[in-house]
């Protein structure tokens, strides 16, 4: 009878103690993965499943290299930031500044992204430069020396499309290298360097970048071609990844993007310094309608954000302090929220290298 009772106790012993170190061990895993860095949670099954779109390079027989992935949906942890953004918006339409307002915001490191307005297209004016100098960088990896050759400038100043913002301009009858008329079109938005790019531009080439980057082909010579925010981040990241040409090429295309001179758009958003790569665009259709847009990457130390604004309204000069004020507000939302774990890095200045 006593040594039952004591196998009893043993064995009611045994459970609790097994109980106890059941919940014990449980807890500290629980623990370590609540302050471990896991920045992607499994999601639970009352949240929506969000899946990626992978961009990849055609061309080859038996690979196809990734471009770039895009997270199909917008991120809930933006909620916040495009509710501020929103609210902006809806002020300047109530004050007339603009009649559209398309926004678009999206950290590299996990590739999450908001927006407003996406479903709206605009004319992209000069910002359709940066396919033009993408399909230059490329095609001079198969013919190196296509960047040093040089063009005569025989284009007449009345077949160029009139712009507001210009600083500098190539002269007529003087001969230049590809080169020297990228920096034209990209640092000084000249058009007319642009138009005498396109008339030498591979425009198979041209028309196989479209392709390659999933997007619709236009016609070289429409200046009525119209595009959303998000169809722009395309070549963006194309170049900021590296993933359409050399990392060579690429870092050229972005260093070039960081000397141009406009700076009453998202620079005059931005805190003193603040590395920023960019490329502004402008329409007009000549009476009431009016365009300015501004697409940029910029950088908090080694992280960087990617924000394109496109605007509408009846005066080109009321638009630039609209990408300006929302730019100001995406940064102080940047930092004020956490986004930026490390301190600025003042960029030298790199025209030096160009």
């Amino acid at each position: 009878m006593m040594n039952k009772k004591f196998q009893w106790l043993i064995i009611v012993f045994t459970a609790v103690v097994s109980s106890v170190l059941t919940y014990y061990i449980t807890s500290q895993r629980s623990t370590a993965k609540s302050s471990s860095a896991i920045e992607t949670p499994v999601p639970t099954s009352n949240e929506p499943y969000c899946g990626f779109r992978i961009f990849r390079q055609d061309g080859y027989k038996f690979i196809q290299p990734v471009q770039f992935i895009q997270q199909e949906c917008e991120s809930p942890g933006y909620a916040n930031l495009k509710s501020l953004i929103q609210r902006s918006i809806d002020t300047f339409y109530r004050a007339g500044i603009a009649s559209n307002i398309s926004y678009y915001f999206r950290e590299f490191d996990h590739g999450a992204w908001t927006s407003v307005n996406p479903e709206m297209e605009y004319h992209p004016g000069s910002m359709m430069k940066l396919p033009i100098l993408i399909t230059y960088l490329k095609q001079s990896e198969s013919a190196p020396d296509v960047l040093d050759r040089m063009v005569l400038n025989n284009v007449p100043v009345n077949q160029v499309p009139p712009q507001n913002v210009q600083s500098k301009q190539i002269e007529l009858g003087k001969s230049y290298s590809i080169r020297e008329l990228l920096r034209y079109m990209i640092s000084y938005s000249d058009n007319l360097a642009t138009m005498l790019l396109l008339k030498n531009v591979d425009q198979e080439l041209y028309k196989d970048m479209y392709k390659e980057l999933h997007m619709e082909v236009p016609d070289l010579m429409d200046f009525n071609f119209t595009l959303s925010t998000i169809e722009y981040s395309y070549f963006l990241s194309a170049v900021f990844n590296g993933s359409y040409f050399n990392e060579e090429n690429s870092e050229y295309a972005m260093e070039l993007l960081s000397t141009s001179d406009f700076k009453n758009g998202m620079v005059a958003g931005l805190p003193p310094g603040m590395p920023i790569v960019h490329k502004f665009g402008e329409w007009s259709d000549g009476k009431s309608a009016s365009q300015f847009h501004e697409a940029g990457v910029i950088y908090f130390g080694d992280k960087a954000y990617m924000i394109i604004i496109m605007t509408d309204g009846d005066d080109n000069r009321k638009l630039p302090p609209v990408i300006a004020d929302l730019t100001r507000k995406t940064v102080k939302y940047i930092q004020e929220n956490g986004l930026s774990k490390h301190k600025m890095n003042i960029s030298s200045d790199l025209k030096a290298s160009l």
